[in-house]
């Protein structure tokens, strides 16, 4: 049962395995700094590898996941009604990118955070050669979205690839900036 969670929930069983997992896999991975989302659920994930490599773990604003409308929350991500919103965000943030239904953000909004992330994690490169992000599916998306395409990647290229960039939950992509 996939639900649409909130900034507290914490990692399911199956997700404190993972994050396990994840923390032995980083064992012989160098990391100077660790960025996380405040969302409890990568807040644990981080602390697994901080924990293992004797860090502490730095909150990370800008990469939270991206916000959808608080009526999503806790709901099944295959209710009827929230596959109808669904669909209109999606028809919205192409045809109207300014259109809000209530209080998520939009497509530009998470475009930008991630803009403003890689500006700072350029000043953070200055002292930490190796940085761990730990975030979310859809906000690294856009991440990399503007990484590969650049900062006015629009929302109809980014929908082409967001089905193509294949993340899993503890899953390892690494950038690298020259």
């Amino acid at each position: 049962m996939h639900l649409y969670q909130g900034d507290s929930d914490p990692l399911s069983a199956k997700g404190l395995a993972q994050g396990q997992i994840l923390a032995k896999r980083f064992h012989t991975i160098p990391i100077d700094l660790i960025l996380s989302s405040r969302y409890g659920r990568a807040m644990q994930t981080a602390k697994m590898v901080a924990d293992a490599k004797h860090l502490p773990v730095q909150i990370e604003d800008l990469m939270v996941e991206r916000r959808w409308p608080k009526e999503l929350e806790g709901r099944r991500v295959s209710d009827a009604s929230i596959q109808e919103l669904r669909t209109l965000l999606k028809e919205k943030e192409l045809s109207d990118p300014q259109w809000r239904h209530s209080n998520e953000e939009r497509y530009i909004d998470v475009r930008e955070r991630a803009i403003r992330f890689l500006e700072h994690a350029k000043t953070l490169g200055e002292k930490h050669q190796n940085i761990l992000l730990v975030s979310h599916a859809h906000v690294l998306k856009v991440l990399l979205s503007v990484v590969i395409h650049g900062p006015d990647v629009s929302a109809k290229l980014f929908r082409d690839i967001f089905y193509v960039i294949s993340l899993h939950n503890t899953g390892i992509t690494v950038v690298e900036h020259d």
